[in-house]
């Protein structure tokens, strides 16, 4: 019998983000040292109408305090392998975050399989898997993907649409007597 993976937050009222944003990644096939993250901080809208507020300096002063590197995977591999016992392997990993100009940047070790991607151009963009409270404010990152779906047109950073909620799922799952 399959148990449920264990909760990665302590609060009954966080959900989680991913697809949430993307931003472009250089387009000449190079591994940047820092990625944005996150354009700004404070509100955010995405394409598909869903907003969040972003403090960058709470989501740097949680990062330190865990003091645990963050997986860089390829299209949220960290947040499905969570959700279903199967394997996600890291393409990098995100060893300091920083505010650049306003932007939430994140310094990666790319690992040979990353860089490689990059340099295939198989992957534009990045999208931040994160934790948010009920009303929607972000309080810590989980992992950073690489994907091919932005969904925020016209401005620097993009978000891959996504209509299915984490909380939805939990529904579904209940539904389904798979909880």
């Amino acid at each position: 019998m399959k148990t449920q993976p264990a909760r990665t937050s302590s609060a009954p009222d966080e959900f989680v983000a991913l697809h949430a944003l993307a931003s472009a990644l250089p387009g000449d096939g190079q591994a940047p040292e820092w990625v944005t993250i996150f354009p700004k901080s404070g509100a955010i809208q995405t394409r598909d109408d869903r907003r969040f507020t972003i403090d960058a300096e709470a989501l740097i002063s949680r990062f330190r305090a865990d003091g645990v590197d963050l997986p860089v995977d390829i299209n949220h591999a960290t947040h499905h392998a969570s959700l279903s016992g199967i394997r996600a392997d890291a393409v990098g990993w995100i060893v300091d975050l920083r505010i650049e100009d306003g932007a939430l940047q994140g310094k990666i070790d790319w690992l040979d399989e990353g860089r490689s991607l990059l340099q295939a151009r198989a992957y534009k963009f990045v999208s931040p898997d994160f934790f948010h409270t009920a009303d929607r404010k972000a309080t810590w990152l989980r992992s950073l993907a690489l994907v091919t779906a932005p969904a925020i047109g016209n401005q620097q950073a993009l978000a891959a649409a996504s209509s299915m909620e984490p909380h939805c799922m939990k529904n579904l799952a209940a539904a389904l007597g798979v909880v």
